[in-house]
């Protein structure tokens, strides 16, 4: 159950509604479409709006990743997080980008049971996040992050997973306790998918 109910950004104050044109801009949104549910159930809280928006935009759209490696790093943190929005909405993400890749084959690589489908560098940077979502994870830590220098990412790559893993944590943190209903478009896609 939501927190809050969803409000226009067009009858939110200045502040909301500059936040609500910046997301709009970066994310090619046009009036005409909704915002996602996420921007109009914080529309009534312009600072906490702010915030996730702007942790958003640098750890996660600004990234220069591969867009698959963070939509399945989106994908295993949303579930990590028990946050349905996040898994809808990346597994989504991951099944436009690799249309190839099957439901059981992407529960496969979120389990950890099957990395086939992927580049063998993802596998190694979701195992590492696998690794780093153990509770301590000191140990752990320099001996995955090796892994992946061994598997090719550079220093500036895993600074750029690293920053998407505490951006995506926190965001996907915020869905869950918010309670942000899915956005209706998204399950449509996804029934559509399927049927492919």
């Amino acid at each position: 159950m939501p927190y809050s109910v969803p409000i226009s950004a067009n009858i939110a104050d200045q502040e909301t509604k500059h936040i609500c044109d910046e997301i709009r801009s970066v994310c090619g949104i046009e009036d005409t479409q909704r915002l996602p549910n996420w921007v109009s159930y914080l529309c009534r809280y312009p600072k906490q709006l702010g915030l996730l928006w702007t942790v958003t935009k640098a750890g996660i759209l600004e990234n220069p990743l591969n867009p698959l490696l963070k939509e399945l790093v989106l994908v295993y943190i949303g579930k990590k997080q028990n946050s349905n929005y996040c898994v809808a909405h990346h597994s989504l993400g991951v099944m436009r980008l690799l249309p190839s890749l099957s439901e059981e084959q992407l529960l496969e690589i979120i389990d950890g049971r099957s990395y086939a489908a992927i580049p063998e560098r993802f596998a190694v940077a979701l195992k590492t996040l696998e690794d780093l979502s153990n509770v301590d994870c000191s140990k752990i830590a320099e001996t995955s992050l090796a892994e992946m220098r061994n598997s090719g990412f550079e220093d500036s790559e895993i600074s750029n997973f690293v920053s998407l893993v505490s951006s995506a944590t926190f965001f996907s943190q915020t869905m869950r306790i918010a309670g942000i209903p899915l956005d209706d478009d998204v399950g449509i896609k996804i029934r559509e998918l399927r049927l492919k």
